[in-house]
């Protein structure tokens, strides 16, 4: 049998395989036919290589591609496959080594400059693999796993309004809810809680997978817990403020500032705030209920109330 280069029919056969076990040992036995046919078929040893490769047999792809490579060292889809099966292997200093000599025949293959970049990347050499996914994106900019890589490696640098926009970049053209919760974190992350929210909104509608329903449901508590305890702190110091340094005391002011320690959750303070404002204005409690409804069924606050009601009668 007579093998072409860009035969379409095996490229049918091996890229749409449903992996069964049928198919896959019939990809095989027809491909060794070829090679037996021409040991020197490099493109067979090549789709060889991938069945083997997606069928999780790494060794017997490695094998196979070094013979594609060893009869046409310059055809650089054999280099790229042979350093992805690195990179799967967490190789990376070899797959990197053999990226940049592809690099070297073909300097603009954008797949060739993803790849180094995640090499650099995961061996933690972020402004190196910066370089490599932003010339990716230069020559394909709908190339969306560089503008994750990319985003990633300006967090890791610390350049975080810079790993902002690539992510947004990466979501605008293409929408994956993983990268999607990166983005949010990072905004939680910077206090931008605003545009977090907004983006969660947008999203919420879209999220089908329980897992990810559940991450969504927890960063909106989250921003909530930390938008309120900001606003109460705010309250607490001005209160604070305007009691102990201007001199001004009011009953508001004293049960507002027990009710909002109530709320967050910090008892001991609660109740001092609590006390200090019945021990001068017992009658005026509604105003701690005002402030924090919740608080009307706490037994403990009940059973205090009471006890200053009762002394000032």
């Amino acid at each position: 049998m007579a093998f072409q280069e860009n035969d379409e029919d095996i490229q049918f056969l091996i890229f749409n395989l449903t992996l069964t076990t049928l198919e896959y040992s019939f990809a095989v036995q027809f491909l060794k036919a070829l090679i037996d046919t021409d040991p020197f078929l490099s493109e067979a040893w090549y789709y060889l290589c991938l069945v083997y490769f997606y069928n999780g047999k790494i060794e017997d792809a490695l094998n196979c591609i070094d013979y594609a490579i060893a009869i046409d060292s310059k055809k650089t889809d054999f280099l790229i496959q042979k350093s992805e099966i690195l990179i799967n292997n967490n190789q990376y200093n070899d797959a990197l080594e053999l990226l940049l000599e592809a690099n070297q025949i073909e300097n603009e293959n954008e797949n060739i400059l993803y790849y180094i970049g995640v090499c650099y990347q995961n061996l933690e050499l972020y402004d190196e693999a910066r370089k490599y996914y932003k010339k990716c994106i230069d020559i394909d900019d709908s190339f969306f796993d560089a503008y994750e890589g990319l985003a990633d490696c300006l967090y890791e640098l610390e350049r975080y309004y810079e790993a902002i926009h690539y992510y947004k970049n990466y979501l605008v053209k293409h929408l994956n809810l993983e990268v999607a919760l990166k983005y949010i974190d990072l905004e939680i992350e910077l206090e931008n809680f605003g545009s977090a929210l907004v983006y969660m909104n947008e999203l919420s509608h879209l999220i089908t997978d329980d897992y990810l329903e559940i991450e969504f449901i927890l960063r909106k508590t989250y921003i909530d817990y930390l938008k309120e305890n900001e606003f109460i702190n705010h309250i607490l110091r001005e209160n604070f403020y305007l009691e102990y340094e201007s001199e001004i005391s009011t009953s508001k002011l004293k049960f507002q500032s027990a009710a909002l320690s109530f709320a967050l959750g910090n008892r001991e303070i609660g109740f001092f705030y609590l006390e200090n404002a019945l021990l001068k204005y017992p009658m005026d409690y509604e105003y701690l209920y005002d402030y924090n409804p919740n608080l009307i069924e706490d037994s403990e606050i009940h059973i205090l109330i009471n006890s200053y009601k009762k002394l000032q009668k």
